[in-house]
């Protein structure tokens, strides 16, 4: 995803919390889902443009150094007020 290469993955567990099906990646619950959507991406130039660009940006949002750093503080100041 931050590579900006589309994200395909099954529909369970920690791919649900950061992949939003059509938007930035698809998920799949089985096996010919996961064949449409490998076909999707090779037949539709505009939509493998469009995953890999919002990915990244989710990526850069979620996952940057800076947005570590941020939650990071925010949780040891949430400790640190509770003492």
């Amino acid at each position: 995803m931050a590579r900006g290469i589309p994200v395909i993955a099954r529909a369970k567990g920690g791919p649900l919390e950061i992949i939003k099906s059509g938007m930035n990646g698809f998920l799949f619950t089985n096996t010919s889902e996961a064949v449409q959507r490998i076909r999707d991406l090779i037949e539709a130039k505009h939509v493998r443009f469009q995953l890999s660009t919002q990915g990244r940006l989710h990526a850069q949002e979620q996952f940057s150094v800076a947005q570590y750093v941020h939650q990071m503080h925010a949780i040891l100041k949430k400790i640190n007020d509770e003492k």
